[in-house]
């Protein structure tokens, strides 16, 4: 309790102290099993440090470590009111300052999932008053993505009745204000095609360090679930796989752990053996012939199906 009212204190007054909002969550974590019977109970924490936090934005609505407190106790509320709570939180403070980025990043976590016909009525009512809203706009453009998807025509593009909808906005936005950029910018962008999903453009395979790395076309993100598969003469290669950069974010090469095969008397033995590579509905195939025993300067015989560009190995 001490804890708590001296970092409330402090954070009142200015709320960008991070150490006070670490130290604050580990004295609410600290209660443990009273932590328990006090949010359950709707006696607890919760109402009040959401109350404490929204006390804190007052101060500094664009406080980096006032909104990731929010989202951290949000994920201990009972119950889904907290939810609406904050949508009225956030209505409020983008009236204030329609471009605070923490209030629609905030917004959009707190509707993910969610029909998005209300957020588009949302992000519409604030058009309506302001046409200049680029935040607005980009808000109801992520709200359209998942309909890319669905359109009858070409992939990535809007269905029919949809792009309709969205012209006429675009329409009377240009007559309000034809020198505004931001509906040109949003024309163009409904307009557009998502890009191509990436592909599987290249196999290496490593038979010295026992190793598999997969190119794709374009930066791709592989993350700890079974997204990027790899087998071995129908044998799966166990993960984790890390990027070529040796850093978590997106990249066009990712390379698997080393692999030992005993049971088949290591890679280098093999004389014949088929690669195959999987990545959600993308497959690639590449098949390698190695020659043994062959000289060192000897090139290696590869034998690619399809059109996938043969790997070099070492």
């Amino acid at each position: 309790a001490q804890v708590l009212s001296l970092t409330g204190s402090v954070l009142a007054a200015n709320p960008d102290v991070g150490t006070c909002w670490n130290l604050r969550r580990r004295a609410l974590g600290e209660l443990g099993g009273d932590w328990f019977v006090l949010v359950y109970t709707g006696l607890g924490w919760v109402p009040s440090e959401l109350s404490f936090v929204a006390q804190c934005l007052g101060v500094n609505p664009k406080s980096y470590g006032a909104w990731h407190h929010r989202a951290w106790v949000l994920g201990h509320a009972p119950a889904p009111p907290a939810g609406r709570e904050d949508l009225a939180l956030c209505e409020r403070l983008l009236a204030a300052d329609s471009r605070n980025f923490h209030a629609w990043e905030h917004r959009r976590a707190l509707v993910a999932g969610q029909d998005p016909e209300a957020e588009l009525a949302f992000a519409g009512a604030l058009l309506s008053r302001d046409f200049s809203n680029f935040s607005a706009w980009h808000h109801r453009l992520r709200l359209l993505a998942p309909a890319r998807n669905r359109g009858d025509g070409e992939a990535g593009a809007l269905p029919p009745e949809k792009l309709k909808e969205e012209l006429e906005l675009v329409q009377n936005a240009v007559f309000t204000d034809p020198t505004d950029q931001s509906a040109w910018v949003y024309l163009r962008c409904i307009l557009s095609r998502a890009p191509p999903p990436p592909r599987v453009i290249c196999v290496h395979v490593d038979r010295e360090d026992e190793m598999v790395a997969v190119v794709f076309s374009r930066p791709v993100k592989v993350s700890g679930r079974p997204e990027l598969k790899a087998t071995l003469n129908g044998s799966a290669l166990a993960g984790p796989w890390c990027s070529g950069e040796g850093r978590p974010r997106p990249s066009h090469t990712w390379v698997s752990c080393r692999q030992k095969w005993a049971w088949l008397g290591g890679w280098a033995w093999l004389r014949v053996g088929v690669v195959t590579v999987t990545w959600h509905t993308l497959t690639g195939d590449i098949s390698f012939v190695p020659s043994l025993p062959r000289p060192a300067t000897a090139p290696p015989t590869w034998r690619s199906p399809g059109s996938l560009t043969p790997p070099t190995t070492r």
